[in-house]
């Protein structure tokens, strides 16, 4: 199992790609958290945003595909597109890859 982290600005945005993650069978499951305080440098500036983190859950093979259509939609310039390996009982393993 393939846990993909991102985030939006909002959540309307975030439910609005977890919707198609999951009707075009690149993802399982998606879901999106509350709102999270995110510090960075955006050219050069320090930032604090508010925005909601999106987990996906998917499998190795689907990843490519999803990371192509997280780019193609995503409304940032450079997304965060983090790729954790994970292991799961056995139940929730195979009903990820049905």
């Amino acid at each position: 199992m393939i846990i993909v982290l991102t985030t939006y600005t909002d959540r309307a945005e975030a439910l609005k790609f977890a919707e198609l993650a999951v009707t075009e069978k690149l993802a399982s499951c998606v879901q999106i958290t509350s709102p999270i305080t995110s510090v960075y440098t955006w050219q050069g500036e320090l930032k604090h945003d508010s925005e909601v983190q999106v987990i996906i859950k998917t499998t190795e093979t689907k990843l490519p595909a999803l990371e192509k259509r997280l780019h193609e939609t995503h409304p940032y310039e450079v997304p965060q597109f983090l790729t954790l390996t994970a292991t799961a009982s056995q139940k929730y393993d195979d009903w990820l890859k049905s």
